[in-house]
């Protein structure tokens, strides 16, 4: 048996008892300590301001679940892949159930392609998953920034990525946020994407929140039950108008070109919807029941 006493968390949080890391307090960094050869189930969980961390090359141990409710995180392992004494799931951290891992790079003392096949970083103050050519707003964490800026492309290694998508929750945490630039090749805007803001102030008073083309949210209070999506809009957000029981009839117009994920989603009244011929990507489970 062992005993862990208050001596046992380090000055930067941690709670370790020889070469075992057991636990941590929520921080925005922490480094895993040379010479750990075990780290806990959930040692790191939940962390949602924590963006990156290194697993030495002697970590022999991982438990399940050690990153659960890290969403921002991106873990950077020295080892070129897991030992034999790493649960299956130890990064599986991104929801209760531990089905979605979160993005690993191997060897990363060499290498900066995660598992997913993209690379993370940050670009003037943005996070990135840059994949393929094209580049994805990810979640920011909390800010007190009142403005931003999303460019149409960014430059990393030598390459230009065209920003295309904006992630999900991409801007919660921004609460003074209230003026948004957004570049004009989006194809995807995430559910809730900037929740949470001043932007959404808005909806106070008005049916729906429209940035630079891109309607963002609707409040069905005022939508009522008849829609008209405003001219020049060329993208609906995912999970827009979801599960607004009221609505019967949505106008779209010619030059709508994307229409998000779960964006109908329960809308279980609608019974008129004519789809422009602009349409180039409708996505999943757009009008599902």
């Amino acid at each position: 048996a062992y005993y862990i006493t208050v001596t046992n968390w380090t000055n930067d949080g941690l709670l370790v008892y020889g070469t075992y890391l057991l636990d941590s307090h929520a921080a925005a960094e922490h480094a895993v300590p040379a010479g750990t050869t075990l780290i806990a189930s959930r040692a790191f969980s939940p962390n949602s301001a924590m963006k990156e961390i290194t697993v030495p090359a002697g970590v022999q141990y991982m438990g399940r679940g050690v990153f659960l409710g890290c969403d921002l995180l991106v873990v950077c392992c020295e080892a070129e892949s897991a030992p034999a004494g790493w649960s299956s799931v130890w990064n599986m951290g991104k929801d209760a159930d531990l089905r979605l891992p979160v993005p690993v790079v191997w060897d990363c003392e060499n290498n900066e392609v995660a598992d997913d096949g993209c690379i993370y970083t940050t670009v003037d103050g943005i996070r990135y998953a840059l994949c393929d050519g094209e580049a994805t707003v990810l979640a920011q964490g909390d800010s007190e920034e009142t403005s931003v800026t999303i460019p149409e492309s960014v430059s990393y290694g030598g390459e230009t990525y065209a920003v295309t998508e904006i992630a999900e929750s991409a801007f919660v945490g921004w609460y003074s946020l209230s003026e948004v630039s957004l570049p004009a090749g989006l194809t995807r805007i995430g559910a809730g994407a900037f929740g949470a803001t001043q932007l959404m102030d808005v909806l106070e008073n008005e049916a729906a929140l429209y940035i630079d083309g891109y309607l963002i949210a609707v409040n069905p209070e005022p939508a009522g039950s008849t829609f008209e999506v405003a001219e020049r809009t060329v993208l609906i957000a995912d999970g827009v108008f979801a599960y607004s029981d009221r609505l019967t009839s949505v106008t779209l117009p010619e030059g709508l070109r994307y229409i998000g994920a779960d964006a109908f989603i329960s809308c279980t009244e609608l019974v008129s919807v004519t789809l422009p011929g602009s349409l180039l990507e409708i996505g999943e489970s757009a009008f599902a029941e």
